[in-house]
């Protein structure tokens, strides 16, 4: 291969304005920053064949790998640092990291680049023709270079070379998705002069992603091999008649392939480049409007890629602060790590443990935790909460059942009930049993709403209190594991004492039984509007018949005032007046029964699985704090929770030192 002259006079003259930008990107790449938070860069992207490769030499002044198919099977990070002192010799680095493990070596000239490409290459996405989407970086420092950074990933292929996965292409495409989606990317779309440039996949590519061309600069290659006469074509797309983009576009021509064998330096040939533009009969005018060569299109990409950076670097100062205090909160939770000396390692369990008890007892008492359980649908925050609205459900639900005046069919069913248990009761007294009864059957309506509220509360219970656990003891799965245990053989006691509870409430409730001044007041209230005047009843039913259990005639005898019906309307039996009278009475009652259960069921389920449970949990917690020797057994931290630690405390460093990159720039 022959050696690749790097004497570039590409120079810029605003160098102290560029490189600080550059190099803030470029050291917050370099720290992994980009792990986290997205950050500008210049992305490099073409067909196969449509001169990616020349671009990049042309601009670097390094060879990089070239031959037929996919040479590019890694994305290359090219950073360019342009050296103040003209005496600086060239400098080469080449850096990856493979299996979590950073490789670095050195390149002696320009021209070893390519092959040392190819070795960073075959060794991560080994030696047949396969891609990888792992980074590899080139640091080339040199006095004849620009200020700038890019990044190269694979030319689009459309068919399959032997020895590629069939679906190469897709893979490609997916690779390039992933870097010019990203909002804070320039992408520099090369494309050779001498196809129809609509049917780029490049360009198509880019105008997924940026439909207005507010982010991509078009890069025309190849101008020599366009057919004559087809010149026009190409000066409209670069006037951005055709195909717009915002950015627009420049026309470069790079050394050919007989060039490079000749040993033409890139000095030459940008000189070559030069003359061939100035004299061209159709591109002199365009050169002449910057729009034409390798230096053109080298100092637009330093421009437009510090804009990108000014512009981004309040959003990135926001975003790595949000970052930063979301990876403290995490590590918080995550804790120091366990201990190996004897006393500092039981005090560590027992604050573990201290601090898992007291998020319980604010979870039972709607009081804020400790922890943030920002991945539940119910946060241990909301627990109270969201029992409390299952309460109002249960209230919203029972109400809804309460029996009503104009219920035909009760009304029916009270009828019926009445004729079958006629017995020695003289007209018009009330049939107490039957209106007992009618209560008791209602009554059962309302356990379902119950044990359905009962069932909803203890499964909050058991999501978050898992939830806790996990918070509190996910770098420990035994004790995890052991606390879960014990906290749900807890739950289900309580859940069935609470069922208990509520069975008894239920008993109860079959006594039929009330001293409630509402139901007098509903009833009398009830009986003025039924009645046309405001007489009482020949035998007035009193809530004292209600109380001992059976009918007694009222002390009154006043006469019934009669109820008139219209033309067509027969004149209500005995039986029906009765049971309108009877259900009456029954909604009456119910809005008595009704007020106790939506109060004493809830307390009841409270009391069980929020007070009563929470101690329990609390001294089975306490127990295993008094006999530390099995516990201490469960400390033993899982490698896993170990490597997250890890993971954190160096994504923490990074942006830490983010934040202070960031901070000198206004």
């Amino acid at each position: 291969m022959a050696a690749v002259d790097c004497s570039l006079p590409l120079s810029v003259n605003y160098q102290e304005k560029v490189r600080p930008f550059i190099d803030l990107v470029d050291e917050l790449r370099a720290n992994g920053l980009d792990r986290d938070v997205s950050l500008p860069s210049v992305v490099v992207i073409g067909d196969q064949s449509a001169g990616k490769s020349s671009t990049l030499e042309a601009i670097s002044g390094v060879q990089l790998p070239r031959g037929s198919g996919i040479v590019t099977r890694c994305p290359l990070e090219l950073r360019l640092k342009k050296s103040q002192k003209k005496d600086v010799p060239w400098k080469g680095c080449i850096r990856y990291v493979k299996k979590k493990k950073d490789v670095r070596f050195d390149v002696d000239e320009p021209g070893n680049v390519g092959d040392a490409v190819k070795k960073a290459q075959n060794d991560l996405a080994g030696t047949t023709n396969g891609i990888s989407d792992s980074l590899i970086t080139l640091d080339v420092e040199s006095p004849d270079i620009p200020d700038l950074t890019l990044i190269d990933l694979p030319g689009i292929a459309r068919i399959a070379a032997e020895g590629q996965p069939t679906d190469i292409g897709q893979q490609i495409k997916d690779l390039i998705s992933k870097y010019i989606q990203k909002k804070d990317t320039i992408i520099l779309a090369v494309v050779p002069c001498n196809v129809d440039i609509a049917t780029t996949e490049a360009l198509q590519m880019a105008q997924e992603v940026d439909a207005d061309g507010s982010r991509t600069l078009g890069v025309l290659t190849k101008p020599d091999l366009i057919d004559p006469g087809t010149e026009r074509g190409v000066l409209q797309i670069l006037n951005n008649e055709k195909y717009k983009l915002r950015k627009g576009y420049t026309i470069i021509k790079c050394r050919g392939q007989m060039d490079i064998e000749k040993g033409m330096s890139l000095e030459e040939a940008m000189d070559k480049e030069q003359s061939y533009f100035k004299s061209h009969e159709h591109f002199k005018s365009v050169y002449k409007e910057k729009k034409a060569g390798v230096r053109t299109l080298a100092g637009r990409l330093s421009t437009e890629l510090v804009g990108q950076i000014k512009n981004s670097i309040p959003s990135l100062k926001e975003d790595v602060k949000t970052k930063l205090a979301a990876t403290r909160q995490d590590l918080q939770l995550m804790g120091i790590g366990v201990p190996q000396e004897p006393d500092r390692k039981m005090l560590f369990l027992t604050d573990l443990l201290r601090h898992f008890i007291d998020d319980m007892q604010k979870t039972a008492k709607g009081e804020l935790t400790r922890v943030r359980l920002t991945k539940m649908k119910r946060t241990s925050k909301h627990l109270f909460g969201d029992v409390r609205d299952a309460f109002k459900r249960l209230a919203t639900a029972m109400n809804k059942m309460m029996p009503v005046s104009t219920n035909h069919s009760m009304l029916e069913e009270i009828k019926n009930a009445i004729v079958e248990s006629r017995g020695r009761e003289l007209p018009r007294f009330m049939c107490y049993p039957v209106c007992e009864a009618i209560i008791r059957e209602h009554l059962q309506k309302f356990r379902e709403p119950a044990s359905a509220c009962l069932q909803e509360v203890s499964e909050m219970v058991e999501s978050v209190s898992t939830a806790l656990s996990t918070a509190h003891f996910q770098a420990f799965q035994g004790l995890d594991w052991e606390i879960k245990g014990k906290m749900n053989e807890l739950r289900m006691k309580h859940e069935k004492m609470a069922g208990e509870a509520v069975d008894q409430i239920f008993a109860m409730e079959h006594l039929v039984f009330t001293q409630d001044s509402i139901f007098i007041k509903t009833v009398t209230e009830m009986e003025k509007k039924r009645n046309k005047v405001a007489h009482p009843q020949p035998f007035a039913f009193h809530a004292t018949q209600l109380q001992s259990g059976f009918s007694q005639p009222a002390q009154t005898s006043t006469t019934e005032v009669p109820i008139y019906h219209g033309a067509n309307e027969s004149p209500k039996t005995d039986e029906e007046k009765e049971a309108e009278k009877m259900l009456m009475y029954i909604c009456s009652y119910f809005k008595v029964a009704i007020r106790r259960m939506v109060d004493l069921v809830p307390m009841a389920i409270s009391l069980h699985l929020l007070n009563n449970l929470t101690e329990d949990i609390t001294s089975q917690v306490n127990l295993m704090a008094a006999y530390p020797d099995q516990t201490l057994k469960l400390l033993e931290e899982d490698p896993d929770s170990a490597e997250r630690r890890a993971m954190l405390e160096e994504k923490l460093k990074r942006l830490m030192k983010a934040n202070q990159d960031l901070a000198r720039f206004n």
